[in-house]
């Protein structure tokens, strides 16, 4: 399985199906659950208290992943303005995007919880690398998982 190195701006998951980012996304998890409860006004985090954002046609399969891993889930099948992402971005901890979403700096800022960024798509231009990196979040790119946004 491959592992999330901070000192990277992306990784690539070469893999043939939503699992392989699923299961980087739930192995990176209990590794940061220390430090995640440090930045926790609450002071402890159980994993229904783990908040997943999932954008732009995410596949079924992956919500399913992540509602039986206990997490709070909440998706998107479509393009969210930079304002309505701002408003709720600050309690997620785990975000899947697709092409067409832009994380800028300005967007990354109010991510507070965030500690990993998954994108379907070819590439990771979309993603301000150094800023997301900079806070400790981890970025996976998995150009394979997305046919559909080559072909269109």
């Amino acid at each position: 399985m491959l592992m999330p190195i901070y000192s990277q701006p992306a990784i690539n998951i070469k893999g043939e199906s939503t699992t392989s980012l699923a299961e980087l996304f739930i192995d990176l998890i209990p590794k940061r659950l220390p430090f995640m409860q440090q930045q926790s006004s609450a002071g402890t985090l159980a994993e229904n208290d783990i908040k997943v954002l999932l954008l732009e046609n995410t596949s079924q399969e992956l919500i399913e992943i992540f509602n039986q891993q206990g997490y709070q889930t909440e998706w998107y099948n479509y393009l969210l303005t930079d304002t309505k992402l701002i408003s709720i971005i600050g309690d997620v901890h785990i975000l899947n995007i697709g092409p067409k979403t832009h994380l800028s700096a300005n967007i990354l800022r109010h991510a507070k919880n965030l500690i990993g960024i998954g994108c379907f798509s070819v590439e990771v231009s979309n993603v301000d690398l150094e800023y997301a990196t900079g806070m400790g979040v981890a970025v996976f790119h998995s150009p394979f998982l997305n046919s559909r946004s080559v072909v269109e």
